[in-house]
């Protein structure tokens, strides 16, 4: 039986566990757009449909990443929160962070015009990258 990236998230947001946090969940999606053979494309597509979801938990996850850009325009981005706001004023906060992120990412040069490339993870991997790349693995191990 083969499952899909969809069914799969899915299912892991029906056994979330009730304690468990939307950024949490968030922060895992964006560590698995690194193992991924697509980019990280697909995952993208399912959080910006998660954004126009009827369900919260859904919409909450969408909100809390923080390392890819979902919509690509000013006003893709303030159609989208003014209707979570209206459906879900409780979320005005998430909503707020979101379009900060944003516009801090306007202030940025970009370096390349592709959707949904993660901006941020990278600094956590150069360090792993350099050892596997390093002719002494070892010598570089002992370096970090």
């Amino acid at each position: 039986m083969t499952i899909t990236l969809d069914q799969a998230l899915e299912y892991l947001v029906l056994r979330l566990d009730k304690n468990a946090s939307p950024e949490l969940f968030a922060h895992i999606v964006e560590e698995l757009v690194w193992l991924i053979d697509d980019n990280g494309a697909d995952m993208h597509r399912i959080m910006r449909n998660w954004l126009d979801s009827d369900e919260i938990e859904k919409v909450k996850i969408a909100l809390s990443l923080d390392e890819v850009f979902l919509l690509d325009s000013d006003e893709e981005y303030q159609a989208t929160i003014r209707r979570i706001v209206e459906r879900w004023p409780e979320l005005a906060p998430m909503c707020h962070k979101f379009q900060l992120l944003w516009d801090l990412n306007k202030k940025v040069p970009k370096h390349s015009n592709r959707k949904g490339l993660p901006i941020q993870s990278l600094a956590n991997w150069l360090p792993i990258l350099a050892v596997y790349q390093h002719p002494d693995m070892q010598t570089a191990k002992d370096a970090f």
